[in-house]
């Protein structure tokens, strides 16, 4: 992930695409997550929602996406979901990634920062 784009991106610049690239899956991770999907996207409509609902998420925090991917505790919730949990920095992160029903293409649904650090009810850890 491009430092500047994602800055770009997280501000909502004019040169800034509908869609980035947050992430990219090693084979072991795309075997974990359950996709053949080679990239993690975010839309902006998420990105533009999710910063309403969290504002004390930030840049530096969307950053670190490829940390918490290769490093957190992995769960499995329903409807080809994922969570990732991590503390990072001093801050317990929670993320969650939607893998579509063809397991062709993952988006990066959410991230905030949870005091609970616990995954969705019925979830189940795979990592």
């Amino acid at each position: 992930m491009d430092g500047r784009q994602l800055e770009d991106f997280f501000h909502a610049r004019p040169e800034a695409p509908e869609f980035l690239v947050v992430a990219r899956f090693s084979d072991a991770e795309r075997a974990l997550f359950g996709t053949r999907a080679r990239e993690l996207w975010l839309s902006r409509v998420s990105l533009d929602a999710h910063r309403r609902s969290h504002p004390e998420v930030g840049l530096d925090d969307y950053a670190r996406i490829p940390e918490l991917l290769r490093l957190g505790e992995v769960w499995a919730g329903p409807q080809e979901r994922r969570f990732v949990l991590l503390t990072m920095a001093g801050k317990p992160y929670r993320a969650a990634l939607k893998i579509d029903r063809t397991g062709d293409e993952a988006w990066f649904l959410s991230l905030f920062i949870s005091s609970k650090q616990k995954p969705p009810k019925g979830a189940v850890r795979i990592r």
